[in-house]
């Protein structure tokens, strides 16, 4: 209308050049205002988000994700549960309560997760206070993850009362207890039951869909009371495990990564049997031939008021028996959309050798295969007596184990596999490592630091100090006669420092397997937090009771170089699952020689069978 208006300008008259003048004066000057006006706009939503976003009042969310504690591993399960959303999983508000202060939370979040993070809530308090708890809508929350609380920068928790907001303090001058952290925890458990109890009325916390989900993760010794109806998840419940694995087998922590990792690969599914009624007469060594797509890792079976009950022994899936509707299969898998077939998947046994023959050769050739002698150092021990049983087995049967370790004696000193020595004193002098005999070493094993010995950046520093010493004393050892390939195996704190570690390793033609366990255990917290039934099978998975493991075969183990050119032509997935079924063994996938893996892949897939290629397998040793 505006521009209808201006002299000159009219539909009817012939256009002038002062008329062309007024009208782009008009055009230009209304897109100049409209820009200034969105600008203003867009600056002040900007300003009053950022005012939202570091404000502390209550706030109102129902259905959230609620998490407690300032951790190491409070950035890794953010990270597991944004990378969720991606895959549209739960895509609940998460709201964060720490007693940080609130600024250096949200900076943090921005540096390591980027603009993602204005998704998260974080409010400063007393995860242990009833006014805090209720500032954040505890009540109406439905998934609840504790972090163990750490202190930050070396700093230890004071309940101080001296604080306005009744938080508590982060002072250098103390260290918390054991007792005092399960108090803490115990508090806060206690609390949020409570208001879950009044404020969802009907709800209670517990391992069904319709449950609120509780987690908590601290060390064994400062676990709450069971009773408060929490799931517990030990921290570094499997750090010892996966490391010493690797120390065996470099590759391993890959694995275990892709299997915890919510971002990407294959993860474990329960799918319940009652959506393939079909399956109910199938026995059990057939179930998995009616999963294309999936591995058959065992069952959850549930009997009312029974505890579940997780079978992972790839024994039992040579089974006759079946499986009733109220069972679950946990299956591997990258669809989460699991379909089952209604036919089974044709035996492809037959088609290269029978079973008779398999049963005969395969564990003969399991067991020459596992012969080599290593010669392992383990840095930074400290009274993680689980070592000990870890590393005597079969599989390290002859070799020497070197503990460099500042604890005190007495030390274990029988084994059925081994060698154990232990030096007393500091990875990071040169002397005590000069007592060790480094020029036979083939791994080195670098534990975390002790939680009182250095901060998180200082951890990963100080394990690039112990490469660097022992690179200059084998070179000092050996100055003209090249001393044995190193292969180091290292639990690093921070993922900016990978790439320098990995470098420290390369300098010295050195391989590492480098393992970022709070990325690796925010993995399993968070699957845990969404269905709670799969911290037993992930305990069956790392831990397991029935004395199983995850290793590395080689194809010409499992396939044998002359069984109808198989090994030098290609094969597929079901042939090799149904190979190694016959010896109580599970195939979760393949790792080619140059390290890159798949897991689960298909059955009917066409795999081209490659020099060096390995299964990934889980069963028992042979």
């Amino acid at each position: 209308t505006l521009l209808n208006n201006a002299p000159g300008v009219s539909v009817v008259e012939g256009e002038t050049a002062g008329a062309l003048l007024i009208a782009n004066s008009l055009f230009i000057t209304g897109i100049f205002t409209f820009a200034v006006a969105l600008g203003v706009v867009s600056s002040g939503m900007q300003v009053a988000l950022f005012r939202v976003l570091a404000a502390n009042h209550r706030v109102i969310e129902e259905g959230h994700i609620l998490v407690l504690n300032w951790s190491s591993s409070l950035l890794p399960v953010l990270r597991q549960i944004l990378s969720a959303y991606k895959d549209g999983i739960q895509r609940r508000p998460i709201v964060v309560l720490t007693a940080r202060e609130q600024a250096k939370v949200r900076q943090q979040l921005e540096e390591e997760l980027g603009p993602v993070s204005r998704r998260v809530i974080v409010r400063t308090g007393n995860p242990s206070s009833l006014r805090d708890l209720i500032k954040v809508s505890a009540g109406q929350a439905r998934h609840i993850l504790i972090l163990q609380p750490q202190p930050d920068n070396s700093t230890a928790l004071s309940s101080s009362s001296s604080s306005s907001s009744s938080s508590p303090t982060w002072t250098s001058s103390m260290n918390f207890s054991v007792e005092e952290v399960r108090n803490y925890v115990s508090t806060q458990v206690a609390c949020v039951q409570a208001l879950v109890e009044i404020e969802q009325g009907g709800r209670k916390l517990g391992k069904n869909r319709e449950d609120v989900h509780g987690i908590v993760q601290v060390a064994q010794a400062q676990a709450p009371d069971p009773v408060l109806g929490f799931t517990f998840l030990s921290s570094k419940s499997f750090e010892d495990r996966v490391l010493t694995m690797s120390a065996m087998q470099p590759g391993i922590a890959e694995v275990y990564q892709e299997i915890l990792d919510q971002a990407t690969g294959a993860e474990i599914y329960l799918h319940s049997m009652w959506r393939c009624p079909w399956l109910q007469e199938v026995p059990i060594r057939e179930l998995d031939k009616y999963f294309s797509d999936g591995v058959m890792l065992g069952w959850v079976m549930e009997e009312e008021g029974k505890e579940q009950r997780v079978s992972m022994d790839p024994m039992l899936l040579n089974s006759d028996a079946t499986l009733p509707l109220n069972a679950r299969v946990i299956l591997l898998t990258h669809n989460k959309s699991i379909f089952c077939l209604r036919k089974p998947i044709p035996s492809f046994l037959s088609i290269h050798q029978n079973a008779a023959e398999v049963e005969h050769d395969w564990p003969r050739q399991v067991e020459d295969s596992n012969k080599s002698v290593h010669h392992i150092l383990v840095l930074n021990f400290y009274n993680q007596n689980d070592l000990f049983l870890l590393f005597d087995t079969p599989r390290l049967a002859g070799s020497k184990i070197v503990f460099l370790t500042q604890s005190p004696p007495p030390f274990p000193k029988n084994s059925s596999f081994v060698t154990f020595e232990f030096v007393q004193g500091s990875s990071l002098r040169s002397e005590d490592l000069a007592r060790i005999p480094i020029d036979k070493l083939t791994t080195v094993v670098i534990l975390e630091y002790h939680v009182n010995d250095a901060i998180l950046a200082e951890s990963d520093a100080r394990i690039v100090t112990s490469m660097m010493l022992l690179a200059q004393l084998r070179r000092q050892r050996s100055p003209s006669l090249p001393a044995p390939p190193l292969h180091y195996v290292a639990s690093v704190q921070l993922s900016t420092s990978m790439e320098v570690v990995k470098a420290t390793a390369a300098e010295q033609e050195a391989t590492a397997t480098l393992v970022l366990f709070n990325e690796l255990e925010s993995g399993a917290l968070v699957q845990i937090l969404w269905n709670p039934d799969l911290l037993e099978v992930y305990r069956d998975l790392l831990e397991p009771s029935w004395g199983g493991q995850m290793r590395f075969l080689g194809i010409e183990e499992v396939l044998g170089a002359g069984h109808g050119g198989a090994v030098r032509g290609t094969t597929n997935f079901a042939y090799i699952q149904e190979r190694m079924g016959r010896v109580n063994q599970v195939a979760l996938g393949m790792m080619k020689g140059d390290g890159s893996f798949r897991l689960a892949p298909s059955k009917f897939e066409t795999l081209h069978i490659e020099e060096g290629m390995m299964i990934i397998a889980f069963g028992r040793e042979q």
